[in-house]
């Protein structure tokens, strides 16, 4: 979702339904989570300039890329209070669900784009994804020929979990968390063409950070190879950005990244993290993915 009339921010939220609590109750999970997105949407709506402003000055004077604590002083954290009170108190929803939201601010100065503050309770998360030689124009191979290793997971948000199987969740029951006990990610700074992925667990359960990277790193040289071929066909001055835009919006990329999420949590075979968390947990050698609803949301930073 983007805010038009308040300032230049642009939203992305999963929010994952966590039915384990009561599996009688898994619809309700979902209906939760649904209504956990909806109530943020309402209150972007009506939000105010004052509201905007809890993200902070958002400037070059900003000097940390992270800070964590645990008050509602970023906006993602104050949407995710805001929803959930709502859905808790106002309409007495029976659920739970995991939690992820992300605001990302242009604000162009000095080498860096953007700037991205977030808000995580859970399991659900995202990572921020950038090429290991951001001088080169626009994303050329690697000069040793590895076109594989390109783009480094340079950021990822940390799963919170009670136990095995168990994450931090808001909602209804008398043992779930509260909006205080996840954490949130002030000022990060982006630069162009990173990539920003927000996605629940059914997404970090079946892919490693590598196996994304080089997805990434794959497509992103088809994209470039693409573009040369277009601008020397069609003797075209498209800027590259604006290619990688338009293949982004179109799904390319998501829909690789979900299909190859999709059949790790069929293979019964393959390592997985969850796997190898399984293996830990049972103190025996466990393969396979995990079958679970795989969310996924790809920015790709202009």
């Amino acid at each position: 979702m983007q805010n038009d009339t308040l300032a230049p921010l642009f939203f992305i939220g999963v929010a994952d339904g966590v039915g384990s609590w009561k599996p009688k109750k898994a619809c309700d999970a979902a209906h939760y989570a649904q209504e956990l997105m909806l109530s943020g949407i309402k209150f972007l709506d009506n939000a105010t300039q004052k509201d905007i402003l809890i993200n902070g000055s958002e400037s070059a004077t900003t000097t940390t890329s992270s800070k964590f604590d645990a008050t509602h002083n970023t906006l993602s954290q104050k949407i995710a209070a805001n929803s959930s009170q709502y859905v808790n108190e106002t309409m007495h929803f029976d659920g739970a669900s995991t939690l992820c939201i992300v605001n990302i601010c242009e604000y162009n100065v000095d080498q860096f784009k953007c700037q991205l503050n977030g808000y995580v309770l859970g399991d659900s998360g995202f990572c921020v994804y950038r090429h290991r030689h951001p001088s080169l124009v626009p994303v050329e191979p690697d000069t040793k020929g590895d076109d594989e290793c390109c783009y480094e997971c340079i950021y990822v948000t940390p799963a919170q979990i009670q136990g095995f199987g168990i994450p931090y969740q808001l909602g209804s029951h008398p043992t779930a968390n509260t909006v205080e006990d996840g954490y949130s990610l002030k000022h990060f700074n982006l630069q162009s063409r990173d990539i920003v992925i927000v996605g629940s667990d059914g997404l970090w359960d079946n892919l490693y950070q590598n196996e994304i990277s080089e997805m990434i790193c794959g497509t992103m040289t088809k994209y470039y190879k693409n573009w040369c071929r277009e601008c020397e066909e069609r003797n075209s001055d498209i800027y590259f950005n604006d290619f990688v835009h338009a293949q982004i919006v179109n799904g390319d990329l998501n829909h690789k990244i979900m299909k190859q999420a999709y059949q790790n949590s069929l293979d019964r075979q393959k390592t997985t993290p969850w796997s190898e968390q399984m293996t830990q947990t049972v103190d025996m050698v466990y393969n396979g993915g995990k079958p679970d609803d795989i969310t996924c949301v790809v920015v790709f930073i202009h």
